[in-house]
């Protein structure tokens, strides 16, 4: 008998997400498409009930589940996580959702596809979602009222948490070409999007269709509460930033330093880069801060010149 070829892969990444998992899985099987689907659910060696339930919904739905099931956590021996997914992913289109996340429309995945069959320079979709926050749902992210295309300068502005991974919907050629740049960072989502968006079209739909759980325990937002962010981080965000502008021929230089302002700032402050590097980074976002830092500076040194010239 011929092998069916699903057209979605959807991609579930789970790491001790077992108060919410069913919720997550059920939020697959209520999918209705016209079209086949698989759903491919890798956990890394969570420490509670997580693969249990993953095998009785692979027992449950042969048809539907497959899954990957480490003994040895891959995220803490520098693995990431997506690759070893869609390396087993056989769909046109990959789907995401990580296993505290979960869908609510079951006409998502059909919107979604529907709309990139018949647009061929669409190479991502995502729409709007609900952020749930301490058990409450709120409206945060991108949250457009008008369907549209999303622009590269958006995406990289607003940051990793403007659009719900589980919102994401792209092609597989998407990957078929990483570019270096994309390489070096250290998190998958936000660089993912970006490219989305400078590969060919990023189109968004306004319907909250699905539901981010922010500050999940364990999560990465989880640590960012708890620790702040990571000065080595912060330094991987800004490398692998500088090299997608040089990349793409600074098209994108001032968004690129808008977002990184903050980090450049932080890091100036505690030392870790040079005066220089800050400086370049306000110049190419905000040109009169820019100037004023320069005379605050030169007015701070005058002054401490006079001082000394005259025992003040």
């Amino acid at each position: 008998m011929k092998e069916i070829i699903p057209l979605v892969s959807i991609c579930c990444v789970v790491y001790n997400h077992e108060k919410f998992l069913k919720q997550c899985l059920e939020g697959f099987l209520m999918q209705q498409t016209e079209f086949d689907f698989e759903i491919i659910v890798h956990d890394d060696a969570s420490k509670d009930r997580s693969q249990s339930i993953i095998r009785d919904y692979c027992q449950q739905y042969p048809a539907l589940f497959r899954a990957i099931l480490q003994t040895e956590n891959q995220f803490s021996q520098g693995r990431r996580i997506l690759p070893i997914l869609l390396q087993n992913a056989r769909g046109k289109y990959f789907a995401l959702c990580e296993g505290d996340d979960y869908w609510t429309d079951p006409l998502k995945l059909q919107k979604q596809v529907d709309y990139m069959e018949k647009h061929d320079d669409c190479y991502m979709s995502t729409h709007a979602s609900f952020w749930e926050v301490d058990g409450n749902l709120v409206t945060r992210g991108c949250q457009y009222e008008d369907e549209r295309d999303l622009t590269t300068d958006e995406v990289i502005r607003n940051g990793g948490l403007y659009l719900a991974t589980a919102s994401l919907i792209f092609r597989r050629e998407l990957l078929d070409s990483k570019p270096q740049w994309m390489k070096k960072a250290d998190i998958g989502d936000y660089p993912l999007q970006i490219w989305g968006s400078v590969r060919g079209k990023l189109h968004y739909f306004p319907q909250q269709m699905c539901v981010y759980r922010y500050q999940v325990p364990g999560s990465w937002t989880d640590n960012l509460r708890k620790t702040g962010i990571n000065t080595q981080h912060l330094l991987t965000e800004v490398a692998w930033l500088k090299s997608f502008d040089e990349e793409t021929k600074h098209q994108y230089s001032e968004a690129v330093y808008s977002h990184l302002l903050p980090f450049c700032r932080e890091l100036y402050y505690s030392k870790q880069i040079s005066v220089f590097e800050y400086l370049r980074a306000l110049r190419k976002s905000q040109p009169h801060s820019f100037l004023l830092f320069l005379f605050q500076k030169f007015f701070t040194r005058l002054g401490a010149f006079f001082k000394r010239l005259f025992g003040i």
